[in-house]
């Protein structure tokens, strides 16, 4: 169990819906402070920010991909303007914690990630792309803070070794793997929600949960009963707002809604068993079957196939035990049309 603020993760709890305000703010403040509002109110049980300075991150042959050229020109003219100085982040942290409220942060460089320390980040999340970055991995795992690592456009083999490195540095107990699609937005046709369950499957260990760049709210209860204890999902003012992320974001309105679907496929999926409830008892009793008599019997007839037959309700000798009853003798007499009873049989 992952704890931090007043929430928990657990691997078979509830969902824990992590609100990604991510650049969204646009690299304002005043928006970001209102995004963490609107992302209490939607009912998130945290916020996360990005932590990055482009000229550490970016070598000089560094470009943009496809989703990010239409917001600007160059990969430094797009994300120069959306940096937060720690600083500023640490001042949105206080105001999350304030609220009673987790804030998590992603850190681009392994040179920033002392600072989530400093700024009191409740736990560091690594993104996709830093799946198989082992220098910011190692830097993360040292700060004893909760883990948690995207694995989009990754395979099996890789996040196999990711989290061996994990296994291997101790930190496995406080360590979330989410599966992810990178592509921004996702086609739900592509949201893969099955991997979910291939990665609890291979991770018995560990909570996992879905990264969700789709923009059906229903994604949420669907990731859920995949079995995704984490939801992360990007949150805006607007959905057609300039920049990277906000056409695989979520409006308030929305995350409102999508974190209602996380609750009620968490309350429909239940616990990880198969077993009769106790809402179910009385139907059970009176549609199942059981062993009754074809016509009047006497005490001592040994009983044969063309004497029984099965019939409801499901309070005697049950229509499975049907083999079980032929060949037995009667210890009492038995009308026609009557359910037989372990007590209307002699014991052997």
């Amino acid at each position: 169990m992952i704890h931090f603020q007043n929430k928990s993760i657990t691997r078979d709890g509830p969902p824990f819906v992590l609100a990604e305000i991510g650049v969204n703010h646009n690299g304002d403040v005043r928006v970001a402070e209102r995004l963490i509002d609107a992302a209490k109110s939607a009912g998130a049980d945290a916020v996360k920010f990005q932590l990055f300075d482009a000229k550490m991150l970016l070598a000089r042959q560094a470009g943009l991909v496809a989703y990010q050229e239409k917001a600007a020109d160059s990969v430094v003219a797009l994300l120069e303007p959306l940096q937060l100085t720690s600083r500023q982040m640490a001042c949105l942290i206080e105001k999350a914690h304030a609220e009673n409220f987790a804030a998590i942060v992603t850190p681009f460089s392994p040179e920033l990630v002392g600072a989530c320390v400093e700024m009191k980040a409740d736990a560091i999340k690594l993104a996709s792309p830093d799946l198989v970055n082992r220098p910011l991995l190692e830097e993360a795992i040292g700060t004893g803070l909760p883990l948690i690592v995207s694995t989009g456009a990754a395979d099996l083999g890789e996040v196999e070794r990711t989290v061996g490195w994990v296994f291997k540095a101790g930190a496995i107990e406080r360590t979330v793997v989410l599966h992810c699609v990178s592509s921004y937005p996702t086609v739900a046709e592509h949201a893969t929600l099955a991997a979910v369950s291939v990665l609890r499957q291979r991770f018995p260990e560990l909570p996992i949960g879905y990264s969700d760049h789709t923009v059906e709210t229903l994604t949420a209860a669907l990731a859920v009963a995949a079995g995704a204890c984490v939801l992360e999902k990007h949150l805006t003012f607007s959905r057609g707002a300039a920049g990277p992320d906000h056409a695989a974001s979520l409006e308030a309105a929305q995350f409102a809604e999508y974190v209602a679907f996380a609750r009620l496929g968490y309350a429909m999926r239940g616990p990880y068993v198969k077993r009769a409830q106790d809402l179910e008892r009385e139907v059970r009793q009176q549609t199942r079957q059981s062993v009754v008599a074809r016509r009047d019997l006497k005490a001592g007839t040994v009983l044969t196939g063309e004497m029984l037959t099965v019939k409801r309700p499901g309070i005697g000798i049950p229509a499975a035990d049907w083999h079980q009853a032929l060949g037995k003798t009667l210890a009492k007499d038995v009308a026609a049309n009557s359910i037989l009873t372990p007590d209307d049989l002699r014991a052997t």
